[in-house]
């Protein structure tokens, strides 16, 4: 995964689709929002480090695709 611009980041067009990156993230089990952050910042105990390729923030990331964090996480309202 390459480096955009020395930040660490991955460049836009190097992410996860959203269907990949969503089906990754509902494997997960992730409880809640909260998580989600915590997992993202990698405190989440018992969890590998998130992957590069997946956003932090996927309801800018996938603009089009987004609809609400409970369908990100797997959870049904």
């Amino acid at each position: 995964i390459d480096d955009w611009l020395g930040t660490g980041k991955v460049a836009p067009g190097n992410m996860r689709s959203f269907e990949e990156a969503r089906a990754y993230v509902k494997k997960l089990n992730i409880k809640s929002s909260r998580d989600w952050i915590l997992y993202c910042k990698n405190k989440l105990k018992g969890f590998k480090e998130k992957p590069q390729d997946i956003p932090n923030a996927p309801r800018g990331s996938y603009k089009d695709e987004w609809k609400g964090m409970s369908d990100w996480l797997g959870k049904k309202k």
